[in-house]
Formats: structure tokens, sequence, C-alpha cells
């Protein structure tokens, strides 16, 4: 018995023994295995960095700039990082989870030039353990102290004070050299309200939207105006008429042609004392701070065949834009999301029919996709915008804007049209029969909405108790 006993404790013994070293096997094996898998996300980056080199002669300084994820959003892919981020000068941070030495481990990687195309690496450490020193192809130096990522917050910063600096003594040389012009202060349009310009068969009248809408001034409907790109802001009516953005007021009904020229634009949006409009090669920024409009700059797009711009918002350092493919005898349209910073496309959804209107909140979007109605697209990753679902509407989803989880539709012929947007649900609440073809709304002063219709008028409505009702004008 004792013998049987003996023999069962030594066969324990050895069990457990060898349970213990299958099981630190494999931990090993996966310890190793993520350390891997975290190198090989690394070299990943790496070699789109060098890419990017190779494409523009130039090292991107960012991810976004770069096409890739956000820092963070590594982890999901290899659990052993903390972050990826590309820095100014083509530089990777590379940031683990483990922590040595009382902070995360780091590793930095500085890329210089080797001839025209291509790029030598240097990596180096404060902190690498040495698990991950076995994972790695390419020797890594130690440094003595850890990396300063805040080096390069306090260079921008640098950078954007130096630049302020110049500005203003070359602002001060030209007004020094240059004979005084006249000015307008500024003060009165950055803090203006987004009036409304009531456009009918043959007049157009100026509506101050404050307590309630009181008509300002009206001058006759010009013959060749757009109905969907106009502005009324300040007590000034903007009004694109053939190929000029004309401005107008109490003092001149007849109107004063500027040297804006956008190529017949789809849309134009305010931002401040700075009107922004679809210019067919970008986005364009009027500055309405000057005796006419002028153009202050130009967002230059690279976006391939999907060119013609339809709509577009600027959100967070991002233009989501709509755009319809050139030269194709089928209607195919596209979501782009381009970086402001470089002005490249990050990234392209694909998406048939007529794509007018867009609109973003968080990490949704909402498309207005023509006969093909709402599109739901997932821009979490500005990269890889994912198609969610599709929900249809009665006629032609030519615009929309959101209200909170509401989402007001101009659906051409079918007028009007609000919906609740959730989670896993869209349900119609409303549907608002209008006087012509509804093609795009434009956001206005205390929750007014301006409706403008295909045969050229507008009309007022409001937003009330997550409804829409039309506004009536009186004289």
């Amino acid at each position: 018995m004792i013998r049987y006993v003996s023999s069962a404790v030594i066969l324990t013994v050895i069990m457990v023994v060898l349970l213990g070293r299958c099981q630190f096997g494999s931990a090993s094996i996966e310890a190793m295995s993520a350390a891997y898998n975290a190198v090989s996300s690394i070299s990943h980056v790496k070699q789109q960095i060098s890419m990017y080199y190779y494409d523009n002669q130039t090292l991107p300084a960012s991810n976004i700039e770069l096409r890739q994820p956000e820092p963070e959003q590594f982890g999901r892919r290899a659990p052993l990082l903390k972050r990826i981020e590309v820095l100014p000068g083509g530089i990777l941070f590379a940031q683990f989870t483990a922590e040595n030495k009382g902070i995360p481990v780091e590793l930095v990687f500085t890329p210089s030039e080797d001839g025209k195309y291509r790029l030598n690496w240097e990596c180096r450490s404060y902190n690498l353990t040495q698990a991950l020193r076995e994972a790695l192809v390419e020797n890594c130096s130690d440094s003595k102290s850890p990396f300063d990522r805040e080096y390069f917050a306090r260079q921008e910063q640098l950078a954007r004070s130096t630049d302020t600096y110049l500005e203003q003594v070359t602002a001060a040389q030209r007004e020094k050299d240059t004979p005084p012009i006249e000015t307008i202060d500024c003060a009165p349009f950055q803090e203006a309200r987004n009036d409304f310009l009531h456009i009918t068969a043959d007049r157009v009248e100026y509506w101050s939207l404050k307590a309630a809408p009181q008509r300002q001034y009206s001058f006759p409907r010009p013959d060749s105006s757009l109905s969907t790109a106009n502005r009324a802001v300040n007590g000034a009516a903007y009004l694109y008429l053939g190929d000029r953005l004309t401005r107008f007021d109490a003092d001149h009904p007849a109107g004063q042609p500027s040297q804006v020229n956008l190529l017949q634009p789809h849309r134009i949006r305010r931002q401040q004392e700075i009107l922004l409009a679809d210019s067919g090669v970008g986005i364009t920024r009027i500055d309405l701070c000057k005796p006419l409009p002028v153009i202050k700059d130009t967002y230059l797009l690279e976006l391939g065949a999907y060119n013609q711009i339809q709509d577009f918002i600027l959100d967070n350092g991002l233009i989501y834009l709509t755009a319809q493919e050139t030269h194709h005898t089928q209607s195919n349209s596209a979501l782009q999301l381009v970086s402001l910073r470089s002005n490249r496309p990050l990234g392209f959804l694909r998406l048939e029919g007529n794509s007018r209107g867009i609109a973003v909140a968080g990490r949704i979007a909402y498309v207005a996709n023509g006969a093909q109605g709402i599109a739901v697209v997932d821009v979490f990753d500005p990269t890889i915008p994912r198609l969610l679902k599709r929900f249809s509407t009665m006629d032609f989803a030519s615009d929309l804007i959101l209200k909170g989880e509401h989402l007001l539709v101009a659906d051409r012929l079918a007028g009007l049209r609000v919906y609740r947007v959730a989670e896993e649900s869209i349900t119609e609440i409303q549907s608002l029969p209008t006087e012509a073809a509804a093609i795009q709304l434009q956001p206005l002063t205390d929750n007014y909405i301006g409706v403008s219709f295909k045969n050229g008028t507008t009309a007022l409505y409001q937003w009330l108790n997550n409804k829409v009702v039309p506004v009536a004008l009186s004289k």
C-alpha cells in the first residue's frame, strides 16, 4: 500500500513538473508572439513612411498624413502596444504597455535620407527590455534619457509664434510701403448672425433673424443667380451671379461684383468672417472683411476622378466631402476624407448614385445619396470609411442636417422629412410637403433653416419641438 502511495506521489510530482514546464513554455511562446506582433506593426508603419518618402520626396508629419490609424488604435491589433505615432520629420515613436525603469517601454526610429528615394533608420530606446530587443530585426542603441515627446509640441508652438511675428512684420512693412486702403471692422462679421435671403420668382429679400424675422430690404432677383450659393451676413447679401460672387446691400441694390470666381459652386458655408465654397479645384476661403469679398486661400485637393464636389464639412482637421465622378456615363459618387494639413485624401468610399449633402456626428457620417436614400457610414477610422447601412426616402435625398438625434432631409418632390436615428433603428416621424422640389438646407440662427428649391426660390422654416415648421414671412 505504501509502495502504491509513494508511486502515486512520485507520478503526481512528475506531472506537476511537466505541466509547469508546458505552461511556462506556452507563456513564453505567447509572450514572444505578442512581441513579434508589436514589432511587425511598427515595421509596417516604417515601411509606409519609406513609401511615402519615395512617392513625395518629403516626410510625413502625422498619422493622418500617412493615412494610418490614430496612435492609440494600434493596440487593437497588437495588445502589447500602447501607441505608434508619426511625428514631424517622419520620426516614429512607439510606446508599449509594459514598463521598465518606471515608465512605459519606448522605441524611437529616426529616418535619414540615403540618396533620393531611400531612408536609413536609427533606433534608440531608453528602457528597452531584453525580450523586445530579441524580437527586433535591427540593433537599437541605448538612450541616456526618455524620449521628449513634448519637444515637438513646443517646436510647433514656436513655429506658430515665429509665423505670427513674421506676418506682423510683413504687414507693418506693407502698410509702410503702400498707400492706405479702405478697411472694415471685422468684429461685426465675426459676431454676425446667419440671416436669410428669401428668393421669390422676381425678388430677393434680406430678412434679419432676431427675436422675430424682420425684412430689411429687397432688390430685383438677378437672372443668373444660384439659389444654392448664397449667404446673408451682417446686412449684406452674397449671391453667385454668372461667374462672380456679388455683394448686395440696402445702398447697392444693383450689386457689386467681386473678383471671386468659383466655377459654379454647389455649397457656401460660413466661419465667422470667412465664407467656404467648393470651387472646382478644392475648397476656397473667401474673406468678407474687405470692401468686396476676396479669395483668402484655397485648399487644393487631390481627388482623382471623383472631383466634382457636391458638399463638404470641415471638422477636427479633416474635410468630409461628397463628389461625383467626372466623365462617366453612369452616376457614380464617393465620400472622401481629406487631411486639412496635407490636402491629401485619407479615406475613400464609393457610393452608387448621386451623393449630395453630408452631416457628421462623432464616428457616424450621413450622406444624402439621391435615389439610393441615405447612406450611414462609420468614419471612426478616417482611412477606412465603412458603409453600415442605407435607408430609403420617398423621392431623391438631396441634402440633410442633424438636429440632435433627428435627421432632417430635403427629399426633392417629397418635401422635407424628419427621421429619428438610433444605433439600431431609423424611424420617420414627420413628412412635410413643400411648394417645390427641396434640394438644399441651410442651418441659420436660432434653429431657423433656409430651404432652397429646384426652381430657384427659397423658404424659411424653424426647428421646434423636434419638428420642422414653416415660417410665414409677412411684409
